[in-house]
């Protein structure tokens, strides 16, 4: 019993992961350098659990975070092509910001008593 688990854990995050990598490569082909996948991901699961919750909908959840991840995006377009900027600094740009917000989500939104021992209130 414990392999088939392994197996179905593994092929979860493998489709994961090659969907991601799937990704990468179309946007390597087309002439974009995208390291800012992973960010878009974070912030797209991030957004997806508070609205889900919040709302109660799974529906609404996953559009608010095909929507976060769709402004990201757009923000790495008008970053690269726009104001010409380095691919790679804006992909870094991106996975700091995403990495930075979901942080402050969590600790603000869904977990509000863990924010309390980092932030003491004066």
């Amino acid at each position: 019993m414990g392999d088939l688990s392994f197996v179905t854990n593994w092929l979860m995050f493998t489709a994961i992961l090659g969907l991601a990598a799937l990704g990468g490569m179309f946007s390597e082909r087309s002439g974009i350098v995208n390291i800012a996948l992973e960010g878009k991901m974070l912030m797209a699961a991030c957004i997806t659990a508070l609205v889900g919750g919040v709302s109660g909908s799974p529906i609404v959840g996953l559009c608010a975070g095909l929507a976060s991840a769709v402004l990201l995006s757009l923000g790495h377009w008008a970053l690269t092509q726009f104001y010409q900027l380095d691919h790679i600094v804006s992909g870094m740009g991106i996975n700091l910001f995403a990495y930075g917000a979901t942080n402050f989500i969590a600790l603000t939104f869904i977990r509000p008593e863990v924010a309390n021992q980092f932030l003491p209130i004066p």
